[in-house]
């Protein structure tokens, strides 16, 4: 086996890694995606309903201390994700952070709260 055909074989294996990294990356980032989705359309229908209900349902964003809990959620999230699935990590460390955020605002009660 001389040198280039080595070159090749290993151009090949390195293909074929990317190859399944990329199709992988595409499976954790389809149920994400489906979630942003449902939640994005459960918002536009109660705002067609209920004009104003959009905004109402993002207020907990104002609450300082829900988005530094939910920043420190994404951070750990990114942090802890990262080695295994890259990329794919950043969309459901910011769905887990909305989520820990929204918690985070509802437990605090309305005296810390943006409402």
């Amino acid at each position: 086996m001389n040198a280039s055909s080595r070159w090749c074989a290993v151009c090949r294996e390195v293909w074929s890694a990317v190859l399944s990294s990329i199709r992988f990356g595409v499976a954790v980032l389809v149920p994400a995606l489906m979630i942003v989705a449902m939640l994005l359309l459960r918002v536009g229908i109660g705002e067609l309903r209920r004009p104003g209900s959009a905004r109402r349902q993002w207020l907990f964003l104002g609450n300082r201390t829900a988005v530094a809990a939910g920043a420190v959620a994404v951070i750990l999230t990114v942090g802890t994700g990262w080695f295994f699935i890259q990329a794919g990590v950043l969309l459901w460390a910011v769905l887990i952070g909305l989520l820990v955020a929204l918690i985070t605002d509802r437990l605090s009660g309305d005296e810390t709260s943006a409402r």
